[in-house]
């Protein structure tokens, strides 16, 4: 879009390069002294030169349109290649639809006769005061497809597009932002032969041409007949080279190889439809392939990089519609959306990646009328995009990082958050009012001759001048003489806005994300970074396991500081929550220990890591040093930044429930809002306000309960204890649980994660009959679901 553009970057200046002898032209000189001979379908130098070699060389830059030359070589018509007789028609000139010519360079040679020139056959037939350099497109097949069939578009739309990108340097769209056909109906070939099949072998053969001057002669122009030589010095005419000269029987005609005749002879624009040729430069000049992207700091511009690929070409309709409106934001988001001609704002604030807070104000300060002239629309069809392999790619690198909700952000911030169905352009006026108290329910008043509605409403509202988008100050009387001109003279209105100068962008509508473009595995991995918008669902933002190696073993109480750094990057904040357990090495493989005899508690969480407390039983003795913490932390990883990629689809269940410990009561049971299943793993943190060892152990559980036993009871020794416990529930139809932080040496070992946590959840332990159906009930709809 041709907004405001937040990118620093220097873009080049295109152009054609430096022109320069062509390489494959050995010795110009040579080629350019000497006559050639036409034998009905070719053109051929002479055996022996006509002009001398110290000439004067001239090669300039060709800066005329490509020449197309319709339905050539027809036996039926005069053929500029014979030279005997123009009725004489080879049986090796092929009729075909089209030729197109594209002159790089013009070339011309000055000089001298040769003393020993004769009008002998063996100096040639014609001799070429100027000669076009450049290269030759022919199309076979052409006229079997209808004017309306899409191929007949795609093809031109290449052509021209390839055209268009090779004169200006590649800067700019080219054939890899469409996807329009895979190959060429119609055949195209090259002057030697070569078929070009696809849009990218079109756009290497442009490239060629234009960038590395790959050419050759493909017009001999200001052709004298070498009968017809009779001064020393061949003088050589102006002509211009914008104007095709058409066909006749003069001998004096251009000759271009591989065309003995043509029935009409056409500008490259004049022979493609005007609206594709000029679709190509307002894609170019207004950005119309790159996305909207709004910064924190509510500034609108247009995306760096290409944001979207197109499978269809855009439908171009011409409009004469003129009309003014009242703006009248009412939040920053309207505000600056309408200051940036985007229309349509509905629901744009829900838009992922897009921070922008739709906080309500009223500015009155900020009440405009809008003028606008409305005169082409351009409509994109959501069906026909699709990303660039850059874009896809992008995508896929964020969502494997650490903090991917950054990355995604950064990602969007380079190809854009929004993106515009309707493009219309043309010229737009504003002009500030201090009030709309004249206009109850006013959307938009058609302009129509004669204008005095505007008059009588700019006179109303105290307006005496209008400003551009450009900042130019309009009065408004020249403003109603300038609009009727735009309504009255449609013919002249097209020439003078022929040019991007004129035209600009007045609006931008029928608004959506670039997220909606993307394939579905790629929105559903996004939606799980988002954490589908739910700042209060928790996810296992990393896993870790951390040995024990510097802690001494004759202590009892063991403190553990764990650090995230520098294997992975700092959170955000401390609101995070740790599970964990003490495992050992046995053999090659690590396994739990019996949570009798070893107990571990976390805490002291800060954004780099948090503090493990270690308590080991004085009954059995445990080498520390041989011990590992294998720990989990989870989260909101859109309030911490932090979400690693190897466990982000796992779902976990997070509960926090208090009970009263009594004397005389051993078992617990914990009622979960949500199922429970066969295999899931449980994670319990206990706090209680008295201290004793061991204690709790699940022994039951059904479809959405948990039943837990306290151990060693006889030590509570008094009533009403408090105890918290903070669970979380990992599913099991998730085979595998990763490790995102390990210490050396911990990879030649084998595990299963989720075995080695606390408590799973088996037949052995599972209670069929129990289950508490009071959360599952849906006003008079009962619900029964029984274990399987």
């Amino acid at each position: 879009m041709n907004l405001e553009d937040d990118t620093d970057e220097d873009i080049p200046d295109p152009g054609i390069p430096d022109l320069h002898v062509p390489d494959n032209l050995d010795d110009p000189i040579v080629d350019l002294k000497i006559s050639d001979k036409i034998n009905g379908s070719s053109i051929r130098p002479s055996k022996k030169p006509v002009l001398v070699d110290n000439g004067n060389l001239d090669i300039s830059v060709y800066k005329g349109e490509p020449i197309v030359y319709t339905k050539i070589n027809n036996p039926e018509k005069s053929n500029l290649l014979a030279f005997i007789s123009k009725t004489e028609f080879n049986d090796r000139l092929k009729q075909l639809d089209l030729c197109i010519n594209f002159p790089v360079a013009k070339i011309t040679y000055k000089a001298d006769l040769l003393e020993t020139f004769s009008t002998d056959e063996e100096h040639g037939h014609i001799i070429a005061k100027k000669f076009l350099a450049g290269g030759q497109l022919f199309i076979k097949n052409f006229k079997d497809f209808p004017k309306h069939v899409q191929q007949v578009d795609v093809l031109k739309f290449y052509i021209a597009l390839a055209y268009n990108s090779a004169k200006n340097n590649n800067n700019g769209i080219n054939c890899d932002n469409f996807d329009l056909i895979d190959t060429f109906l119609p055949r195209i070939e090259t002057s030697s032969g070569k078929e070009i099949k696809t849009p990218k072998e079109l756009a290497n053969w442009m490239n060629d041409l234009y960038q590395n001057n790959t050419i050759e002669i493909i017009s001999y122009n200001n052709i004298v007949p070498i009968s017809q030589l009779n001064v020393k010095t061949l003088s050589i005419d102006n002509d211009d080279e914008n104007q095709p000269v058409d066909n006749s029987d003069d001998e004096r005609l251009p000759r271009q190889p591989g065309i003995a005749n043509s029935e009409k002879i056409l500008s490259l624009e004049e022979w493609n439809e005007e609206e594709l040729c000029r679709l190509i430069k307002w894609i170019e000049d207004f950005h119309l392939l790159q996305g909207i992207v709004i910064n924190e700091l509510h500034k609108i511009g247009s995306s760096k990089k290409i944001s979207i690929n197109l499978t269809e070409i855009p439908i171009v309709n011409k409009i004469n519609n003129s009309y003014f409106e009242i703006t009248n934001p009412t939040t920053r988001l309207e505000e600056i959306l309408i200051s940036n001609n985007i229309c349509s704002n509905k629901n744009i604030e829900s838009f992922p990646f897009l921070f922008v807070k739709p906080d309500d104000f009223n500015n009155e300060s900020n009440i405009n009328l809008v003028v606008k002239c409305e005169k082409y629309e351009i409509l994109i069809n959501k069906d026909n995009i699709k990303p660039p392999e850059g874009f896809n790619n992008a995508i896929e690198e964020a969502l494997k990082s650490m903090k991917p909700f950054n990355e995604l952000k950064n990602v969007f911030n380079e190809y854009g958050q929004l993106f515009p169905l309707k493009i219309k352009l043309g010229k737009s006026f504003k002009s500030q009012i201090a009030t709309t108290t004249l206009f109850d329910d006013f959307e938009k008043i058609k302009l129509k001759l004669p204008i005095k509605s505007l008059e009588n409403y700019s006179k109303n509202l105290n307006i005496s001048y209008f400003v551009t988008q450009d900042g130019n100050i309009i009065k408004e009387d020249d403003l109603v003489k300038m609009i009727k001109n735009l309504n009255t003279e449609k013919d002249d209105l097209d020439n003078n806005m022929n040019t991007n100068d004129e035209l600009e962008i007045i609006e931008l509508d029928e608004i959506i994300s670039l997220y909606d473009i993307l394939g579905l595995e790629q929105k559903r991995k996004i939606d799980i970074v988002l954490n589908n918008n739910n700042r209060d669902n928790l996810k296992i933002i990393m896993t870790g396991i951390t040995n024990l190696k510097d802690l001494d073993n004759n202590d009892r109480e063991h403190y553990k500081q764990i650090s995230i750094e520098p294997q992975k990057p700092p959170m955000e904040n401390e609101n995070y929550e740790v599970f964990g357990t003490i495992v050992t090495k046995k053999n090659s493989r690590i396994e739990k220990l019996d949570q009798k005899y070893i107990s571990i508690k976390f805490g002291l969480y800060d954004v780099d890591g948090f503090l493990a407390t270690i308590k080991n039983s004085e009954e059995i003795k445990i080498d520390i040093n041989e011990c590992y913490v294998l720990w989990m932390i989870i989260g909101n990883p859109l309030k911490l930044s932090v979400f690693s990629p190897i466990n982000r689809e796992i779902q976990i269940n997070h509960i926090k429930e208090s009970i009263i410990i009594q004397p005389d009561k051993q078992n617990y049971s914990i009622i979960t809002p949500f199922l429970l299943s066969e295999r899931c793993s449980i994670l319990i943190d206990v706090t209680t306000d008295y201290e004793f060892k061991n204690t709790i152990k699940l022994i039951e559980w059904s479809r959405n309960s948990i039943t837990f036993q306290i151990v060693n009871l006889t030590e509570v020794q008094q009533a009403n204890i408090n105890m918290d416990l903070n669970i979380c529930i990992l599913y099991s139809r998730y085979k595998s649980l990763q490790i995102d932080c390990k210490d050396n040496g911990v990879d030649e070992y084998s595990f299963n994660l989720f075995n080695l946590f606390e408590y799973i959840l088996t037949k052995d332990n599972f209670n069929e009959d129990k289950f508490d159906i009071d959360p599952y009930l849906d006003d008079d709809i009962y619900v029964h679901l029984k274990g399987n």
